[in-house]
Parts: C-alpha cells; structure tokens; sequence
C-alpha cells in the first residue's frame, strides 16, 4: 500500500491510496500520518481510493482506525472512488455508517465543506 500527497488547499488534503490494503502490505509505520505529518490528523481530508485494487479485513480494520484516529483529534476523512465490488462490502458490512464515504472526489469535497467554518 502508498499514500501519496496530491495536494494541500489549506483547509483541505487530498491523499490518494495505491496497491493493496491487507495484512501482509499493512505497515508498521503510519502512511497516512506520514503523508500529512504526525500531527496532521486535525485536517479535512479526502482520500481516494481509486487505485486501490483488494482489501481485505485488516485493510478495514486499518481504515477504521485511521477514521478513529481523525475524529478524535477534530479532523474529518472522507473516502471516495472506492472500487464498487469494496464500496458493496462496506455497506453490507455497515461501515457507511461509521465511515463518510462518497462516490467521487467532487461529493466527498461537497461533504468537507459542508463541515467547514
């Protein structure tokens, strides 16, 4: 799995997600906390999810955790372009629920900046 940066607006970062998000790619590190810097889990961000090929049940868990981590410092992830075959295994497992997921990065900024002084 990689994290990459595209872009900082300021109120906003936007981070892509490459490769495969399972147990044996999960890092040791922080990729997302890495990506932003250590602190930068009180930001709005939207991460796509468009390259990501597989997940599977620690690539969730790790998703959750991230999410966690962002709620808890008083930022906002909102994933979006999630494969649809992943984006169905989420909502049967009901993470649409906990998670803020959107279809494309054009919903998921709509979203952010809804949330937005």
């Amino acid at each position: 799995m990689e994290i990459t940066k595209l872009n900082d607006l300021g109120e906003v970062v936007r981070l892509s997600a490459k490769g495969q998000i399972v147990e044996s790619t999960l890092p040791f590190s922080d990729p997302v906390g890495e990506a932003l810097s250590p602190a930068g889990y009180d930001r709005k961000v939207l991460l796509n999810m468009a390259e990501v090929r597989f997940f599977d049940s620690m690539g969730l868990g790790w998703l959750l955790k991230c999410n966690k981590r962002f709620r808890e410092a008083g930022g906002t992830l909102v994933i979006h372009s999630i494969p649809p075959v992943a984006l169905d295994m989420m909502k049967v497992m009901g993470l649409c629920q906990v998670l803020k997921l959107s279809d494309d990065e054009a919903s998921a900024l709509a979203t952010i900046q809804g949330e937005l002084p």
